[in-house]
């Protein structure tokens, strides 16, 4: 690699979304910062150097895809959007 940790920003109050995502993203080096509010998000963002966020579907303060929107036009970061399987 070239010695760059790549940074996850999730955005999940669901506990067992995040400690999946952690697992998943572990063995490929990439690290993660956990934060479970848009606005939480948005300051993080502000500060941090962000390779790319993922955003659950429900979020208490906000819409994703709001989030996720605003994520890219004012920090250039990419955004995926988590769905729940289970529902209809």
């Amino acid at each position: 690699g070239d010695g760059v940790q790549r940074v996850v920003l999730v955005v999940s109050a669901d506990a067992r979304t995040v400690a999946g995502l952690q697992a998943a993203l572990r063995p490929g080096g990439h690290g993660s910062h956990v934060v479970s509010s848009a606005c939480a998000a948005r300051g993080v963002a502000a500060q941090r150097a962000i390779n790319l966020a993922v955003l659950d579907a429900t979020l208490a303060d906000g819409d994703a895809v709001e989030l996720g929107r605003t994520l890219y036009e004012t920090r250039r970061i990419p955004f995926v959007q988590l769905v729940d399987a289970g529902a209809d």
